[in-house]
């Protein structure tokens, strides 16, 4: 029964109300498909993780207002919801706040906790603190009857199934970033899952729902995934990663990520997470529908198709080779010189390329200057303020949480030159943009990084 369901499986991605879905089952099969065969699901994304909460819950509001007229079922929250970090009074207070805008649903809500809801306020892998995850059960049962003692719960939908994981068994550890083979579940909640998942195959599918995308780290997932494939299971949602992407099905499961509806987001393009979104799903035994809606100001933005995995890794990649030169927008920036005679010398000391393809650096420079430069050799193409990089230059390690640039050899990588009667303050914003294209689409991201300035010679 389960292998059969697996096989039935596929994933129809599509943009505004074009597509239907792939009917997958045979003729006979369909007709017997019941209303209740059918699972009409919302899901939120992220609104922790952010430097402005009151923003975030704007968003969060923007997001229950675009699910409102939509006809669901149930919608899932794939975790942080407050920042655990805060004072307890805060935190109960933004609690009751964004709990607040989930109840002014027509449907069922429920929340699989993050790690920004339940980890402790002093970061430790591992931690043994477990005050604010007893703080954030206390708060979540007050509004979802279901939840007993622990996070992981099942909930029937029609005849769907839908199951809730807890991925902070080990608090403080992340599947790509610290002490990445501790983000795993616990043997205990393990097999907890291996009872439900037995008592769920007379369902017409099943459905997971988890915060942290646990499948970063295959060491520990893999006895999950097999349980999971060997049911089978349909698809497994999480969050976590502020932008969306989609995994090919493995064995059957497809894994999905959706981005923010108010947590922090990357600066670039929306295809490389620069959004707010909630997301559309429609289930049937036979298919998955899936609508990426991106939020506005004032209301829905429009469907946008999610980019895979194979992507958004290299996004990351590119992300953190940005920050990896040293500084962080929004960083205060290296003193400059009070005055010089000659003009003024800007100098970015090291960028790289840290995937697989080529790379296009340009340098976003305020006003005007003169003299740019790149370090020779260092481009394949080059015009005035942009650089094309080929795979793997300047970089002496790089994954998709972890890059390492190669120390400065033959003169920095960017300079420019400023005439002094033309000087500001705003030359000291230097940003990058890097962008890539893949497979037909165009993927870009901007950071401010650290220029030197000195007088010119």
């Amino acid at each position: 029964m389960a292998q059969a369901r697996t096989a039935l499986f596929s994933l129809l991605i599509f943009v505004g109300c074009a597509a239907s879905p792939v009917p997958l089952k045979a003729a006979d099969d369909a007709a017997n498909v019941t209303d209740s065969d059918v699972l009409r699901i919302g899901i939120i994304g992220d609104q922790t993780g952010s430097y402005d909460l009151d923003t975030s819950y704007l968003w969060l509001e923007r997001g229950v207002e675009a699910l409102a007229p939509l006809d669901l079922d149930i919608v899932l929250h794939a975790g942080d919801l407050v920042e655990s970090s805060l004072p307890e009074d805060r935190v109960r207070a933004d609690f009751n706040r964004a709990a607040g805008l989930l109840d002014r649903l027509d449907v069922p809500w429920l929340l699989t906790p993050g790690d920004h809801d339940i980890n402790p306020t002093e970061r430790i892998a591992n931690s043994s603190d477990r005050s604010r995850e007893a703080l954030f059960l206390e708060l979540l049962r007050s509004r979802d009857e279901g939840l007993k003692e622990t996070f992981h719960r099942s909930r029937r939908v029609g005849n769907w199934r839908i199951i809730v994981l807890n991925s902070h068994d080990y608090l403080h550890a992340d599947p790509r970033w610290g002490v990445t083979f501790l983000a795993r579940l616990s043997q205990d909640q393990i097999s907890w899952l291996r009872d439900e998942l037995r008592e769920a195959q007379s369902d017409a599918g099943i459905v997971v729902l988890i915060h942290q995308p646990l499948w970063y780290n295959w060491a520990g997932w893999s006895e999950v995934h097999k349980i999971l494939a060997d049911a089978g299971v349909s698809l497994v949602i999480s969050g976590h990663t502020h932008y969306p992407q989609l995994d090919a099905p493995i064995d059957g499961v497809t894994y999905m990520t959706v981005g923010a509806t108010g947590g922090s987001t990357k600066r670039g393009s929306a295809s490389a997470g620069n959004i707010h979104h909630i997301t559309e799903l429609v289930l049937t035994p036979g298919s998955i529908d899936l609508n990426l809606i991106a939020l506005g100001e004032t209301g829905p933005a429009g469907a946008f198709p999610i980019s895979p995995r194979s992507a958004m890794d290299r996004v990351q990649a590119v992300d953190v080779m940005l920050g990896s030169s040293g500084f962080e927008a929004g960083s205060e920036m290296p003193d400059a010189p009070q005055s010089c005679i000659h003009g003024r010398r800007i100098v970015v000391a090291q960028l790289g390329n840290p995937i697989d393809i080529p790379l296009q650096i340009e340098i976003l420079a305020p006003g005007k200057t003169e003299s740019h430069r790149f370090r020779r050799g260092a481009c394949t193409a080059e015009s005035a303020l942009s650089c094309t990089l080929p795979p793997g230059s300047g970089i002496i390690f790089s994954n998709n949480s972890s890059v390492a640039l190669r120390s400065e050899v033959g003169g920095p990588f960017f300079e420019t030159q400023i005439p002094e009667a033309e000087w500001d303050e705003e030359f000291r914003k230097l940003t990058v943009q890097a962008s890539f294209e893949y497979a037909g689409k165009s993927y870009s991201l901007e950071k401010a990084v650290p220029a030197k300035v000195s007088c010119k010679d």
